[in-house]
């Protein structure tokens, strides 16, 4: 007897199988001219286009970045769609002037920052740092950093490129740069330096020193993981010659972007930082290492999946859950692979305060029984708790003023 669901599965399988290979066969066929249609628009409408690149926080640095020269200058934003085909896209349905064009652009797959640079005309260039994000296809930073070089190695001498010196990685790459750098972080030969930086008011500040100048400088995130993302916006700022006062007094009103350590508060009296875009292994071990800076009080660490684990992800998750264990009240782990680890851990170290949850249903549950708490929601997939606010929002037109970001849905 034809068991029918079976059958329909096979079906299903197939039909979109057919439909990926069409649209590869397609964007084959067309990726030649595209390129030479955004690149025509590029050279008619685009003054500086500047890509953002790194392994963590370059969705951040683009959209502060947007919002800091959308006050000063006409600029164009391109978000989240970061792979060859999506920034085609955004230039060839460009029709209009703009001073700056601020651009995230992914290493992954491999060969697109290479394809990027050679037809996208790009003149300038941010980095905020070097991981192992997609470690099956790099496998080690110098691969990832390789990848960068070759776009750095093509600006154009009256362009720029910002670079973390903080990170070894990512400072290493000024020798690719016949350009312009700027460096910047807490290094004290850092061009734009942050100084007496904290996170104990809740949100991050710092002291901005360039020069003789010193700015003190208000944010709305929480903890210090996405101080190279801010620093590396402001650096895009200052290359441009933007009056930095008024790039400074904005960042305070910038909340995050929603699911990159969005900060709402929950029907259930918790307060939630919610960073569920995306987390590879390494990303969320430097997350955990910075709880300590988000908050006072009771805290919740959330784990779910995670991506980039490598080999014995078992032990991983574990080492993950232990960490957090260390810096939280509690710890659950949510999912196949972060409950199991979370089991495993409660078994073995009876006294760690660690729960397993099926779903987010479980999660729920378990938080409606803990105090007011400051919860970390992190990990891939994890969907969103019913419990949380609609607020807030990162509202495009209230970022980019006048100029907001091209719809990449159309």
């Amino acid at each position: 007897m034809i068991d029918r669901h079976a059958l329909r599965a096979k079906v299903r399988r197939f039909a979109h199988g057919v439909a990926d290979r069409g649209e590869a066969l397609w964007t084959g066929i067309m990726t030649p001219f595209w390129r030479g249609m955004a690149r025509r628009n590029r050279d008619k409408f685009v003054g500086t286009y500047v890509a953002v690149m790194g392994s963590c926080g370059k969705s951040t640095a683009t959209m502060l970045a947007a919002a800091m020269l959308s006050t000063q200058r006409a600029t164009e934003l391109g978000l989240f769609d970061n792979t060859e085909r999506h920034l085609l896209r955004y230039l060839r349905r460009l029709d209009r002037r703009v001073d700056c064009f601020v651009q995230e652009l992914s290493e992954f797959p491999l060969g697109t920052i290479d394809a990027v640079s050679r037809a996208m005309g790009v003149n300038a260039a941010a980095v905020t740092m070097i991981g192992l994000d997609h470690r099956s296809a790099f496998r080690s930073h110098d691969a990832i950093a390789a990848e960068m070089a070759g776009l750095l190695g093509r600006l154009p001498a009256d362009g720029f490129a910002c670079l973390n010196a903080d990170d070894a990685a990512v400072s290493s790459l000024s020798t690719s740069c016949s350009c312009r750098v700027v460096f910047f972080g807490v290094s004290a030969s850092a061009e734009l330096r942050a100084e007496n930086v904290s996170a104990r008011s809740g949100r991050l500040e710092f002291d901005l020193v360039i020069g003789a100048k010193r700015r003190h400088v208000e944010t709305r995130f929480v903890g210090t993981l996405m101080l190279p993302s801010v620093l590396a916006a402001l650096s895009i700022a200052h290359a441009l010659d933007l009056d930095m006062d008024m790039a400074v007094s904005g960042l305070g009103l910038i909340e995050p972007l929603r699911r990159r350590m969005g900060v709402f508060s929950g029907a259930d009296k918790h307060t939630y930082v919610v960073d569920t875009y995306k987390a590879s292994h390494w990303s969320t071990l430097l997350f955990v290492e910075d709880i300590p800076n988000m908050g006072e009080g009771r805290r919740v660490f959330v784990l779910g999946e995670v991506s980039d684990i490598a080999s014995d992800s078992s032990r991983r998750y574990r080492q993950l859950i232990r960490a957090a264990a260390q810096r939280c009240d509690l710890v659950i782990g949510i999912g196949r692979s972060a409950a199991s680890a979370a089991e495993k851990v409660s078994r073995l170290e009876p006294g760690t305060q660690v729960v397993a949850a099926r779903n987010l249903s479980d999660v729920s549950a378990i938080l409606r029984d803990q105090p007011p708490s400051l919860v970390f929601l992190k990990g891939k997939k994890m969907g969103t708790l019913p419990v949380l606010s609609s607020d807030p929002l990162w509202d495009h037109e209230h970022v980019l003023g006048s100029h907001p970001p091209m719809d990449s849905t159309q």
